[in-house]
């Protein structure tokens, strides 16, 4: 009888040391889960350092052009050292373990960075200024595609955390069974073993009965301890998707901003200060001549000219003031997205009254440089509405995603014609309605019902995120987004629907 006990108490000490290191493995787990997610965190950072180090690398390129000496060319290298060092960064840090390759071909791009780099300054100390900036374009398309490669890297490093974070859920129901499983066979050793006692020493039961319920205490702060740990596991789950959610709405912003820096950079460049300089000289040698301007055929061209260049200066200073205001205005709905991000996990809502036009009108803005670089005529149908009550910058984020899809779907779908139309009207009743329509490459039936799910996407440099999150979006302001098309080559159509909110 002895013996018997003896054995039923060792086994529930064994089982308590499997309960045991079940918590323990599954505290071992989020461990490794959290810290691959602080190193995806870092390579996304590291990646938009080294896109931006590409966008100064350009900028520090023009000014030695212009400069020539040895302070720009100092700049230059310095920019051309910090994207290689990014990249390292990038491939000391990279999980998934098909990125290799691409990140040997970001470290060849970046010495031909270099090197083009040297070449185009060398060009310039030769006053082979037209070959130099010939020599930039191609620097351009250098660090285009190398800017395309990061993107490559950062998608494949988020698909990769997508498949850690299935395994990881796989292991916390496996783990969730195991529990299960080791707390019924301590519970049925108790009982065995309390069985024992009260039939070798009833004049003890009392004080055995003291002892299980201790027992029972401990191993209940177990369970609960390995619930708040499943628990973390689901948020820790959460927060990957709210990030990648965040990233792919600030990325589409993001791109309309470089296109703007870029045009404005192009225009500051071609301005025509050459021409200020060589005029101002032609009159600094004329100056002891009192008739000059007046008598001289050159002379008399003079205030004609710096008329005319006035008035191109003054054209060119609006256009880029009202890049600038759009590149403001990029930046405030970078802000704002993150901003709805914090107001809805505080459960507040950014509620404006304001007219539907001029969200539409911003979310135009927003993509207005790929859709005027791809030929995109955008037809404008606006119905009369009242300014309704609004959570502004969810409707912006769901217009931006689906103007931005729908340029793409034209480009893929054809070389010529490319139309756009946005429809604001009424909907339902007490419901008003946005549509964006296109003539492009069209959506398969079967693929009509899973273009919101999270993961799906039919474009090969996809994530599945932006519709996802739309949706989500029409969701949380009461409303519903919804895809038509006829089929492949037929274009498509989504229209977001919402409700008046009453004051």
């Amino acid at each position: 009888m002895r013996t018997s006990r003896y054995a039923a108490l060792l086994t529930s000490m064994a089982l308590l040391l499997m309960l045991g290191g079940v918590a323990l493995y599954s505290f071992l787990s989020l461990r490794r889960a959290m810290t691959r997610l602080d190193l995806i965190v870092r390579e996304v950072l590291s990646a938009n350092e080294a896109s931006e180090e590409s966008d100064r690398l350009l900028h520090h390129v023009s000014d030695a052009i212009v400069a020539r000496d040895e302070a720009s060319r100092d700049k230059m290298m310095r920019s051309v050292s910090a994207i290689q060092a990014q990249i390292e960064i990038l491939g000391e840090e990279a999980q998934a373990p098909e990125v290799g390759h691409r990140l040997e071909s970001l470290r060849r791009m970046a010495i031909t960075c270099g090197e083009q780099s040297q070449h185009i300054f060398h060009l310039a100390l030769t006053n082979r200024i037209p070959e130099a900036v010939i020599e930039k374009a191609a620097l351009e398309r250098t660090t285009r595609f190398m800017k395309e490669d990061i993107s490559n890297v950062v998608s494949g490093e988020l698909m990769h955390y997508r498949g850690l974070r299935a395994e990881l859920s796989d292991r916390a129901a496996r783990m969730a069974v195991l529990i299960v499983t080791a707390t019924g066979a301590i519970l049925l050793a108790s009982f065995l073993l309390l069985g024992f006692a009260f039939r070798d020493e009833l004049r003890k039961r009392e004080r055995l009965n003291v002892e299980l319920e201790a027992r029972v205490r401990a191993r209940s702060q177990e369970l609960e301890a390995t619930q708040r740990q499943l628990v973390e596991a689901a948020h820790l789950a959460g927060r990957a998707e709210v990030s990648a959610s965040v990233l792919h709405n600030v990325g589409n912003v993001l791109n309309s901003l470089n296109i703007n820096a870029n045009l404005s950079a192009e225009a500051l460049k071609h301005l025509a200060l050459n021409r200020i300089a060589r005029t101002g000289e032609l009159i600094e040698q004329h100056r002891d001549e009192p008739g000059w301007l007046r008598d001289d055929p050159r002379g008399k061209m003079v205030p004609e000219f710096l008329g005319r260049l006035g008035r191109e200066l003054e054209r060119e200073r609006e256009r880029l003031i009202a890049q600038q205001h759009e590149m403001i205005e990029h930046v405030e709905h970078i802000k704002q997205v993150i901003a709805t991000q914090n107001a809805f996990a505080s459960r507040q809502r950014l509620v404006e009254q304001l007219p539907l036009t001029e969200i539409i009108e911003l979310a135009l803005r927003i993509n207005h440089g790929a859709l005027q670089r791809h030929a995109v005529d955008v037809v404008r149908r606006f119905d009369k509405l009242p300014e309704v009550r609004v959570e502004k910058h969810k409707v912006l984020q769901i217009l931006v995603n689906l103007i931005s899809n729908a340029q793409r779907a034209l480009v893929e779908g054809r070389e010529t014609g490319r139309r756009m139309i946005v429809h604001l009207g009424w909907g339902g009743p007490g419901r008003w309605r946005i549509e964006v329509e296109d003539n492009g490459i069209g959506i398969a039936t079967e693929n009509l019902n899973k273009l919101f799910h999270f993961g799906f996407t039919t474009r090969k440099d996809g994530h599945g995120i932006g519709l996802h999150s739309c949706a989500l979006a029409a969701q949380e302001m009461g409303g519903t987004l919804i895809a038509r098309s006829e089929g492949p080559g037929q274009g498509a159509l989504f229209q977001l629907e919402v409700p008046m909110e009453e004051a």
